[in-house]
């Protein structure tokens, strides 16, 4: 039998006189409390109960149902979430135990990386510093006293490329496709790409294929060099090994091979082993120097290769068999900054860390002019004009300047804004683009008068070449763009 009221088991029933049950206990604290039947409202007293008769009370009760009224679930309901405030409680202690050892492992991993990653760069600056003592006391002495030097063939190739191409220079024709000054007024920025990776922004050097034109060959500070197409918008090849920065990028005019520099001392020769040039593969390494590369310069025979370094030496090389020929110290020991041949193939000029502008024979290796009156700082970059009349040269004294080499004589000099980190002549001697600043300035190329500025990048601009006929302008920058101009259409 089960109470009316809470719907549990009675344990001493009684019925009221309208025949409802109840616990005795449970109705007698209802009565006390209203004096009313719960169910009938009407009104009831103790004596109006009615006990029923329950033959045996020893016998074993049921066990409770707690779900089964509404009392029983809010107790229950009440448990529950004391156990769950509880658990909560305890958990949220734990989790914030944790939370400090982790706070405590994360600290103290943080100062390990950083302590392993100063590990790593004193080895490999200790790695490069062993490198270079091994290169130079290492060296056999046949490799350091006894290079080749120039052979038979290689004198015979530069002389018979000079005489021809000085007598060609004399009967040279501005190519009536030559871009215009007015055209040139109308130029701005076409296309530019991030090529390099941008957790390690800055492109230092740059190159356009002389036939291919659409094919730029930069080198970054991520220590790659890369080969990318404008008219696809995308990298071709991605050529890596170099340990650090690449400083000098050059495309061959007639093979599939590209020559790249940097500031790992090393200078390495590379070739093509498929048809779409998206392969290449290093076939040699030039290791003479002993500090950053900071230019190289192809004769005009194509066959030969001088590079400069730091290391206050320029190096003079074969393509073709990857071989050191000559390797030359400066006067002065002072650092060499930029490297240039003349169109001619005969000479060679070097831009040195103390404001030096010389001009070398590559035949007898000898310094044989020096320009005056010098600059006052070191020389940024150098540049002949392609018809081999004109020097332009710039230095950390902002001035830029241009030489006469038929005097020779410094005919025009301008003071500019920001350091000229390079320039370049178009294949016409016509233009001269100057990168400084943040900023491309294209000046004629007898006068200095200037003609056009491109303002696009928003980093350093860093290297900057004409495209034939002066039809376009690549420029790359730190801001890790290479950027394409060409006429307003």
């Amino acid at each position: 039998m089960l109470c009316t009221l809470t719907g549990e088991l009675v344990r001493q029933p009684v019925v009221t006189p309208g025949g409802i049950l109840y616990d005795r206990e449970t109705i007698e604290k209802h009565i006390k409390q209203h004096g009313t039947c719960p169910i009938t409202n009407e009104p009831l007293s103790a004596e109006d109960l009615i006990p029923v008769q329950f033959p045996n009370t020893e016998a074993v009760q049921p066990r409770k149902l707690h779900g089964d009224s509404l009392p029983a679930l809010l107790k229950q309901f009440q448990t529950e979430h004391d156990s769950v405030l509880f658990e909560r409680h305890t958990l949220c202690a734990e989790i914030e135990k944790v939370r400090l050892e982790l706070s405590q492992a994360l600290y103290t991993n943080e100062a390990a990386c950083r302590v392993i990653a100063r590990l790593l760069r004193d080895r490999d600056t200790a790695r490069a510093e062993i490198e270079q003592i091994q290169r130079v006391i290492g060296r056999p002495r046949e490799e350091m006293s006894f290079l080749p030097g120039l052979d038979l063939e290689a004198r015979n190739k530069i002389t018979q490329k000079h005489l021809e191409l000085s007598t060609l220079r004399k009967q040279r024709i501005i190519s009536p496709t030559l871009t215009t000054i007015e055209l040139l007024k109308s130029y701005r920025q076409t296309d530019s790409f991030p090529p390099h990776q941008a957790a390690r922004p800055g492109i230092l050097c740059l190159d356009i294929h002389p036939v291919h034109v659409e094919l730029a060959l930069t080198g970054g500070v991520d220590k790659t060099a890369v080969i990318f197409d404008q008219h696809l918008g995308k990298k071709v090849t991605t050529l890596t090994g170099h340990k650090k920065t690449v400083t000098s990028t050059l495309f061959h005019p007639s093979e599939e091979v590209v020559i790249t520099g940097s500031s790992d001392s090393q200078v390495w020769i590379w070739a093509s082993t498929s048809q779409s040039r998206s392969v290449y593969k290093t076939v040699h390494q030039i290791t003479i120097h002993t500090n950053e590369i900071v230019g190289c310069s192809l004769n005009a025979t194509y066959d030969y290769l001088v590079t400069a370094s730091r290391d206050a030496t320029w190096a003079f090389h074969n393509i073709r068999t990857g071989q050191s020929m000559l390797q030359v110290t400066d006067p002065k020991k002072s650092p060499i900054t930029c490297v240039m041949f003349h169109p001619d193939g005969l000479i060679f000029a070097t831009g040195t860390e103390n404001a030096e502008v010389r001009i070398w024979d590559i035949k007898s290796q000898k310094n044989v002019f020096n320009f005056e009156p010098k600059h006052e700082d070191a020389i940024t970059d150098l540049c002949f004009s392609e018809n081999g009349f004109y020097l332009a040269t710039a230095g950390k004294d902002n001035i830029l300047k241009l030489w006469d080499l038929r005097g020779p004589k410094d005919i025009d000099s301008l003071k500019m804004d920001a350091v000229v980190q390079k320039l370049r002549y178009d294949e016409s001697g016509k233009y001269l683009a100057v990168a400084t600043g943040t900023e491309i300035r294209i000046f004629t190329g007898k006068h200095l008068e200037h003609v056009h500025t491109l303002d696009e990048h928003t980093g350093p601009v860093t290297d900057v070449k004409f495209g034939k006929d002066a039809s376009m302008l690549a420029s790359v920058s730190m801001d890790r763009t290479l950027k394409f101009w060409g006429p307003k259409l």
